[in-house]
């Protein structure tokens, strides 16, 4: 059990989607280059202090985590493979802003096919830091109720 960030796309061909792909990727290295949090991408045991660049790439997907007792599940996103339905475990920690980001500047792109959901609700601190982090970078996109 733990903190959970549920997402997904209903049709990973779809014009929307296809379109938001490239710029939700440039804007998911923007999210890594901002925050003062640790990050790792791809890892054997993201448990260890083993650390790796974090995975953002138009054509091998995204794929972040935490950094050591600091991480958890890691946020994948893979622009053909992912199913309607995915999720991501963050258990509040750290890195759950980053995520959260990514996540909501997806579904900004994406509205008709970018799909989420959270554990967390919108008005609690849960997504203040997310939101926070998200203004900062796309001021001029204020952010309204997701969820």
């Amino acid at each position: 059990m733990g903190y959970t960030h549920y997402y997904g796309v209903r049709d990973t061909h779809s014009t929307e989607w296809v379109t938001a792909w490239p710029q939700l990727v440039r804007d998911a290295q923007r999210v890594v280059d901002s925050t003062d949090v640790p990050l790792s991408g791809p890892t054997d045991d993201p448990r260890d202090d083993h650390v790796t660049v974090p995975l953002v790439d138009e054509i091998e997907g995204i794929d972040i985590n935490g950094v050591a007792k600091m991480s958890h599940d890691p946020l994948i996103i893979h622009p053909k493979n992912i199913r309607s339905f995915e999720f991501v475990k963050t258990a509040g920690k750290p890195y759950d802003a980053a995520v959260g980001c990514i996540l909501l500047r997806a579904h900004v792109l994406a509205p008709k096919q970018f799909h989420l959901r959270s554990d967390g609700s919108w008005d609690e601190m849960e997504w203040k830091l997310a939101r926070n982090l998200y203004e900062s970078l796309w001021p001029e996109q204020p952010l309204t109720r997701q969820f």
